[in-house]
């Protein structure tokens, strides 16, 4: 089976060399890149990636424009900040091509943070659809949370995904603004893949006091209590985010509002 790799990056260079070793003689590796002011073109190109340079405006759009730039029957989705396990190499090695009813194959993914596994408090097995056949799938138009719109069946593949979530406090800060923002503003749309999704989003916008509750689903009733100290700090944090949204909120902070990450001309989105 004959597989591109697609990563999308923009100043990456300090891990998307792991990336791309990780991927080594499985196939093909293409890298979009959208506007790196660091080594990161430099490097993937030295590594042998073919190197497309394109304006980013959410990973979504990034997503569908690599879909539409390969030759090969399917791709495989991977961040810069991810690398396949040892085991999932073997399964993409022994993987024979399956008949065309399947368009999709989800894998775990193992999310580290501070360099350290969380396993438990829903951040582990994280299933995403990772490898695609080219023409039956496509991602949805949403700034946040990628989702895929999927024409087929999906099968799904042993070994991980290993994800360097956050690599230090500061990084997870950095990364809270611009992700609460995003958050908010894909919650003021009315866009869901299907009617259990739209059913389970809405149950959690009328949910009240959703620091408390997302605290508990993920300490308790997911067991992060299972990941010691750490397990405590991700359910806080988690905590903190959806406070976050909610200050955001309640501050009037929108689409096209004073201090939105969103620019006029890059983040109009069609209903």
């Amino acid at each position: 089976m004959r597989i591109t790799f697609v990563t999308i990056a923009q100043n990456e260079e300090k891990k998307i060399a792991r990336c791309i070793h990780s991927t080594r003689g499985l196939g093909q590796h293409l890298v979009i890149d959208g506007g790196s002011r660091d080594g990161t073109v430099a490097t993937a190109e030295e590594l042998g990636c073919r190197v497309l340079k394109r304006t980013y405006r959410y990973s979504a759009d990034q997503y569908n424009y690599g879909l539409s730039q390969v030759e090969t029957p399917w791709v495989f989705i991977l961040d810069a900040d991810e690398t396949l396990s040892d085991r999932l190499r073997q399964s993409l090695a022994e993987l024979a091509d399956a008949g065309e009813t399947v368009a999709a194959y989800e894998v775990s993914r193992l999310n580290l943070v501070w360099g350290r596994p969380l396993r438990h408090g829903g951040w582990y097995p994280d299933f995403n659809a990772r490898l695609l056949r080219v023409g039956k799938v496509r991602y949805q138009d949403r700034e946040v949370h990628a989702r895929l719109t999927i024409d087929g069946e999906l099968g799904r593949l042993v070994g991980d995904i290993v994800h360097e979530t956050y690599d230090s406090v500061d990084h997870y800060l950095t990364k809270l603004n611009k992700f609460t923002t995003r958050e908010l503003l894909a919650r003021n749309r009315a866009n869901a893949s299907t009617e259990a999704v739209a059913a389970k989003r809405e149950l959690w916008l009328r949910t009240p006091f959703k620091p408390l509750t997302k605290f508990l689903y993920q300490y308790v009733a997911k067991q992060g209590f299972r990941d010691g100290r750490l397990g405590l700090d991700m359910a806080i944090l988690s905590a903190f985010y959806e406070y976050i949204v909610g200050v955001k909120k309640r501050s009037g902070l929108a689409a096209g509002a004073p201090g939105s990450l969103q620019s006029p001309a890059r983040d109009v989105v069609q209903p």
